[in-house]
């Protein structure tokens, strides 16, 4: 029996020879048809969410809830908790339903799963295609991840889907919305045993498909850049950035600089259990740290 990583693996390589970027093929629904929540950062009307639903519609029943507008670096952040949340219907496209939601991309997952997904649950949450890569660091503050996290928060497997950054601007997503629709296939197949928590980051020109953790980062925050704010005593600010040294070695950052695909399997679980137990060997029976009843 081939092992499911295995399986994955030749699946995802098959798709590069057939052309990742060439237009998907409608290669027959999955019985009974998946049903698949795609979401994104950068918007409802964004290019990268557009291809991505279309590679999706051969293989899934597809509906869109995404943010109204960019909502990019807002990791899972949510606005429902504080205020109602306004969700406009829009048209839709090629027979996809679309939703633009007035909040973050894990407003849209929530509204997504719960609301239109209450009579028909969802199978899985597929967020992307982003503007740029999110590997390494990124992952704690991309919204792209934030909301495959909160997908899976909520118990619906998630794939976080982005492409590399282009740096005239010039975008095809084709190629990383099919291979997102082959790798959402072959997770759904392999049932229980796929993991929940999935990042995808795909190159400008793809050579191969590497699985690896996550780690490094391609650029880090430099400084502060102050321009003249729009009202008397308001300054604006944006972040001005750097490439980092060289990423570790068989990191996601590293491989896709390199022109590998690279498929990520993430955790929601954040302790480091080691060092939580060492902390608690030195500290834990100090008298100063224990509880004393009021006298």
């Amino acid at each position: 029996m081939i092992p499911p990583r295995t399986r994955i693996a030749i699946a995802c390589a098959a798709l590069l020879l057939c052309g990742a970027a060439a237009p998907a093929q409608n290669t027959g629904q999955i019985e009974p048809p998946l049903r698949i929540l795609v979401t994104n950062d950068d918007g409802v009307s964004a290019e990268g969410i557009a291809a991505l639903a279309e590679a999706l519609r051969p293989i899934a029943d597809v509906v869109v809830a995404a943010p109204a507008e960019d909502n990019s670096g807002r990791s899972q952040s949510l606005t429902i908790f504080s205020r109602p949340l306004a969700v406009d219907t829009l048209a839709p496209v090629n027979g996809v339903p679309r939703y633009a939601v007035h909040g973050t991309p894990a407003d849209s997952v929530v509204f997504g799963l719960l609301e239109l997904g209450k009579h028909r649950p969802f199978d899985m949450v597929v967020s992307g295609v982003n503007h740029g890569e999110n590997v390494g660091s990124a992952v704690h503050v991309s919204g792209t991840v934030g909301a495959a996290r909160q997908a899976v928060m909520l118990g619906v497997p998630g794939i976080a889907v982005s492409q590399q950054v282009v740096r005239d601007g010039k975008y095809d997503f084709t190629g990383a919305a099919r291979f997102a629709a082959g790798l959402a296939r072959e997770l759904h197949a392999m049932g229980d045993k796929a993991p929940r928590f999935v990042s995808v980051n795909v190159p400008t020109v793809a050579r191969g498909v590497r699985f690896v953790p996550a780690g490094g980062a391609p650029f880090e925050m430099a400084g502060l850049r102050q321009t003249a704010g729009t009202t008397p005593g308001t300054t604006n600010y944006r972040v001005e950035f750097r490439p980092t040294a060289a990423p570790p070695a068989g990191s996601d950052t590293a491989e896709l600089a390199a022109g590998m695909i690279t498929v990520s399997v993430l955790s929601l679980d954040t302790t480091d259990r080691r060092a939580t137990a060492a902390l608690a060997k030195q500290l834990g029976k100090r008298p100063g740290l224990a509880l004393r009843s009021a006298e």
